[in-house]
């Protein structure tokens, strides 16, 4: 009871861990998203603050996808 349940699907960022990807692969990337960019971690962190804040405190069930509005699998 009164459990909220919500996911966040980021896209490939560009980190540390992340930082031997093929920059070719990369490139795909980011022209395949209509931002011409990939999210940074903060921009997914602060998604996550906003599910755990009062403002989400009504929504349960949905899955955010933070991907500046390319296709999750890319």
């Amino acid at each position: 009871r009164n459990v909220l349940v919500n996911e966040v699907v980021p896209s490939f960022m560009e980190t540390d861990l992340t930082s031997g990807t093929d920059r070719v692969s990369i490139g795909q990337i980011k022209a395949a998203s209509p931002m011409k960019r990939l999210p940074n971690p903060e921009e997914v962190a602060d998604v996550i603050v906003f599910l755990a804040s009062p403002q989400a405190a009504h929504m349960s069930g949905q899955r955010l996808v933070v991907t500046g509005g390319a296709p999750p699998f890319l």
